[in-house]
């Protein structure tokens, strides 16, 4: 009967990775800040929606050069928020469209608004983002719009915008 001899090869971190499990690497460029599976579950009320974002509430959309954020909030694998700067018309301006998505956890909610947070690290630079929620509110308060988002954008400086939500009566 024919023995069969093992012999272990040192195989560095590749042994280690699958004996003790990886660790995720934090400064990687696609890090997202990790979201539970119950925290997916709760973000999953998130309703899809494309917006058009500005710098200020009640903005309108320009008819001759329209720069603007936009926004796909999406429900597939959990809540997530797509965002990338456009410009559109009849304007001679290039926009560096930044593309980013980031993974949503609720966080809070009152009065029937929802906040959601997440965070993802680009380039070294951790962007945190909070999405204000007011599509649902049930309080008869003003808000300044329907969805606030407030992101650290790629220089490091906190950025609010406002959905464009119709023109004002």
């Amino acid at each position: 009967m024919p023995s069969i001899t093992l012999r272990l090869l040192s195989l560095g971190p590749a042994l280690s990775c699958v004996v003790a499990g990886c660790a995720a690497d934090t400064t990687a460029d696609d890090d997202e800040e990790i979201v539970s599976s119950e925290d997916a579950i709760k973000a999953a009320g998130l309703a899809a929606g494309t917006f058009k974002l500005y710098a200020e509430p009640g903005q309108e959309p320009s008819k001759f050069c329209d720069m603007h954020t936009v926004l796909e909030l999406k429900n597939g694998a959990g809540a997530r928020a797509a965002l990338q700067e456009n410009v559109t018309g009849m304007c001679k301006v290039a926009v560096f469209p930044d593309l980013r998505e980031y993974r949503l956890r609720l966080d809070q909610t009152s009065c029937g608004s929802k906040i959601y947070k997440g965070s993802k690290r680009i380039n070294g630079l951790r962007r945190p983002i909070t999405l204000t929620d007011h599509r649902k509110r049930a309080c008869k308060d003003v808000v300044p719009a329907r969805i606030i988002v407030e992101e650290t954008d790629r220089f490091g400086a906190s950025q609010t915008k406002y959905s464009f939500d119709g023109a004002l009566p």
